[in-house]
């Protein structure tokens, strides 16, 4: 793959490149031997990374951007935006961020992993498959391993492993060889007006896969889907291809197999049979897909370990949707000896206020959640919309209102004992209270 005669230069700015989707393509531009520039709002660990690899990242809104570069912009950033109309004003060419990565899949052979949640850990997952099987290929994904740091890599074959991200409709015109679809939940609804709109969304890029699609039919909605073509299923559905039995034991087209994973939960089990999946499909034995699944550390913020000290253990997770979350709390519970204390951070005003009620069903399954205020993700306040006025609604005995980290790190010192876990929850700045706390057992 040449860039350089791909889009007809070599030079990229990109605006927003301290976001997990935009620095997985800045990384993997750079590899390429491209030369990189980004803009950021602000400095963090992600623009960090960015700068040790060798690509520059200014914060300064103003600046100048070099001529003849292909600007790559972010869905979430308007064309107000300074940089956008400087662009605008110089003659540069603009593409989105779903146009860019579009065009890539019209270059590769390439596999997207589709679904609401659990797709940037299977596309990690696969990835790291892949990796550990020796086949060096590209992958773009919006998150860090501990393994690879920033999601984005090119590699030497013609294969790309993508997530096929539904928000701001970035997967509408992929185009997928392979694909896996997780799952299909009530997220993003803003952007596609209702669920059944999305769910044909969905369906349209599951149909359009040049080979058969791996589906998890322990979802009706995909299950519906499956029922229309021919596909690979996996799941716990006694029909599935690859099924999960439950306690880490799982058939693969006949084949027995155990699990021994660094990361709890059923769910990753499942994302895992997805991946292992594509990897069969693609001609990967089994027994070293399988050892790949048990030597994967995990995405930094999905149920990502932060640290154990005086036998408390802190967990760190970017679940946002009620879905996801009782998900990691479940897989929490089925190792704290102790209790389970959740810090949930709700994020944008507009989901809170969908989602609010069934966010608080799942943080009572904790035995102690703190629940703190929203995280606006830029949006702006809807009036009424609030942490405290919503829980005072709801009034959960296990659920309290804390309304700043450092008070939370007050009651906490109170309360934790010896086989305690804490789980921070969220994907806003709730992620900076899991080492603090670790520095506060450690006083």
């Amino acid at each position: 793959m040449n860039i350089e005669k791909v889009f007809n230069t070599n030079k990229f700015f990109i605006i927003g490149i301290g976001g997990s989707g935009m620095s997985s393509i800045a990384k993997y531009l750079i590899e390429s031997g491209a030369k990189v520039f980004g803009y950021d709002q602000r400095k963090s660990s992600i623009t960090n990374q960015l700068l040790k690899i060798g690509i520059k990242v200014t914060h300064d809104v103003n600046f100048d951007i070099p001529n003849e570069s292909l600007v790559i912009t972010s869905s979430a950033i308007q064309k107000e935006n300074n940089l956008v109309q400087k662009s605008n004003e110089n003659g540069l060419t603009i593409i989105y961020r779903p146009e860019f990565l579009s065009k890539l899949t019209s270059l590769y052979k390439t596999i997207g992993i589709a679904g609401t949640h659990g797709k940037t850990t299977t596309t990690a997952l696969l990835s790291h498959i892949y990796q550990y099987s020796n086949l060096n290929h590209s992958y773009i994904y919006g998150g860090m391993t501990s393994y690879s740091g920033i999601g984005g890599h090119f590699g030497d074959t013609n294969t790309l492993v993508i997530e096929a991200d539904e928000a701001f409709k970035t997967f509408m015109n992929f185009e997928l060889d392979n694909c896996i679809l997780t799952n299909i939940d009530d997220d993003h609804i803003d952007h596609y007006g209702s669920f059944q709109e999305m769910a044909d969304i969905f369906k349209n890029v599951v149909v359009s896969t040049k080979s058969n699609p791996i589906l998890n039919i322990d979802e009706p909605t995909i299950l519906d889907i499956s029922s229309d073509i021919d596909s690979i299923t996996y799941g716990e559905d006694s029909t599935a291809d690859y099924r999960y039995l439950g306690n880490n034991v799982a058939i693969c087209n006949g084949v027995h197999v155990n699990f021994e994973t660094k990361i709890p939960g059923k769910h990753f089990k499942l994302n895992a049979l997805g991946a292992i999946a594509n990897a069969n499909l693609n001609g990967i034995n089994l027994d070293i897909a399988v050892d790949a699944v048990n030597n994967f550390n995990g995405v930094k913020r999905r149920l990502e370990l932060v640290g154990i000290s005086r036998n408390i253990t802190v967990y760190d997770d970017y679940g946002h949707h009620p879905t996801e979350m009782d998900s990691t709390i479940n897989a929490l519970k089925t190792i704290t000896q102790g209790r389970l204390y959740v810090i949930f951070q709700p994020h944008r005003y507009t989901r809170t206020e969908q989602l609010f009620e069934r966010f608080i069903s799942t943080l009572t399954n904790a035995d102690y959640s703190i629940i703190m205020d929203i995280y606006s993700a830029g949006e702006s306040p809807i009036p009424g919309i609030s942490t405290k006025v919503l829980l005072n609604q709801e009034g959960k005995d296990n659920i309290k209102y804390i309304d700043s980290s450092q008070k939370v790190l007050e009651h906490l010192s109170n309360i934790l004992q010896e086989g305690d876990t804490v789980l921070t929850l969220g994907a806003g700045d709730v992620t900076l209270i899991a080492p603090k706390i670790l520095e506060m057992l450690n006083d």
